[in-house]
């Protein structure tokens, strides 16, 4: 991927972390967060349709789903921060927010050995339709299991 594409994910994830914290606090939270994963997920399957195969088109159509899936993971922190702002009480939420950071570490040191394999097995399209795949299946069930608050 150039490094335009790799500007384009900062330039959208800049441009909607503010916006997406309002978002997060005056609507609930979880169906923020559901609605962003199945953004970025879509976007990274789409990823995987953007190759060689478009020719020119190509570049600008794998700059704009960068972007979006920048745009969709700027308000990911945010609406994790007012879910756990309601969900855990004041004295556990720095555990629980380095659990959640621990486990974000986790998920990347899984996909970084698990990628070349796939790339090597199915080739490199596979790495963005299994993380897509992996994150619609997430964002399904967390939309039937999530919920705002405790109450």
């Amino acid at each position: 991927m150039s490094t335009r594409c790799s500007c384009a994910f900062y330039a959208g994830y800049s441009l909607t972390q503010i916006a997406g914290g309002w978002l997060a606090a005056r609507v609930p939270a979880n169906r923020v967060l559901v609605a962003i994963v199945v953004t970025w997920s879509a976007a990274t399957v789409a990823t995987a349709a953007a190759g060689p195969s478009l020719g020119a088109a190509r570049t600008p159509l794998l700059f704009a789903l960068r972007m979006i899936v920048g745009a969709a993971e700027g308000p990911n922190y945010p609406a994790q921060v007012e879910l756990q702002s309601r969900w855990i009480p004041y004295r556990e939420r720095a555990t629980a927010w380095a659990i959640a950071g621990a486990g974000e570490s986790i998920g990347t040191f899984l996909a970084l050995l698990v990628g070349p394999y796939l790339v090597h097995s199915f080739g490199w399209e596979s790495v963005f339709i299994a993380s897509g795949a992996i994150g619609l299946l997430w964002a399904a069930a967390f939309a039937f299991l999530g919920a705002r608050s405790p109450a």
